[in-house]
């Protein structure tokens, strides 16, 4: 069988970095045992690969996330474990790869006002939807403070589920076309998941809608209180 090994590895942001192999990539790949990461000039201290993950429309690649911030200019070395397998591929020998970290900042505001929005609001990283966004520089795009939190509002009410986490969102579609009876289960599930993120202090759900559920014409509307503010949504 032929050796798998890395060809290239890029750094997707603070803490994830990417691996590109000489073969696609078997299901099994993607768990974090495979991988450890050791901080060679012991900027970071202890160090450690916490998730794997399959990138989208790139079978060859895989993304990895550790638990802390890489240095900027720091060397560190990642190791994977014989028995990592691709398509026709397989990792015989023990593989160590390089990276001399080159971190960009991350686009964050610098006025105090913005700043204190974002220690409140948070900071992630942008799904467009099909995939994790990249800014123009090709690295991770961010979003930060109200717009942050009012993607992961909107997320959790249109949810079904995550691949790595099923319970989560509010799953409404087990509602369309359900009886009028059941409105006010949904006004609690929407209260219910308000509740789920400390950002939010609290929430009135209502709907001018008296009729059978649909998917179409049953408006909810939602006044979220928030740390600092008001929002309609």
């Amino acid at each position: 069988m032929t050796e798998l090994r890395v060809d290239r590895i890029t750094q997707r942001s603070e803490t994830r970095v990417r691996l590109y192999f000489n073969d696609s990539l078997a299901n099994s790949a993607f768990q974090a045992s495979w991988f450890t990461i050791q901080s060679v000039d012991y900027a970071s201290g202890s160090i450690s690969v916490v998730a794997a993950y399959a990138v989208l429309g790139e079978p060859f690649a895989c993304e990895l996330v550790v638990n802390r911030t890489l240095v900027q200019d720091a060397d560190y070395q990642f190791t994977i474990a014989v028995g990592l397998t691709g398509g026709s591929t397989a990792v015989t020998v023990q593989v160590s790869v390089p990276l001399r970290s080159a971190r960009r900042d991350l686009a964050r505001p610098q006025q105090a006002e913005k700043l204190r929005v974002v220690d409140v609001y948070g900071t992630d990283i942008r799904w467009d939807g099909a995939d994790l966004a990249e800014d123009a520089s090709g690295d991770l795009d961010v979003v930060y403070g109200l717009k942050n939190l009012e993607l992961a509002w909107k997320r959790r009410l249109v949810s079904e589920g995550l691949q790595w986490e099923s319970g989560y969102g509010l799953k409404g579609r087990k509602w369309v076309d359900s009886p009028a009876l059941n409105i006010s289960l949904v006004q609690a599930a929407i209260r219910g998941q308000a509740a789920l993120d400390d950002r939010i202090v609290a929430v009135e759900v209502g709907t001018t809608d008296t009729g059978t559920i649909t998917a179409q014409a049953t408006p909810f509307g939602a006044e979220v209180t928030l740390t600092g503010v008001v929002s309609n949504g």
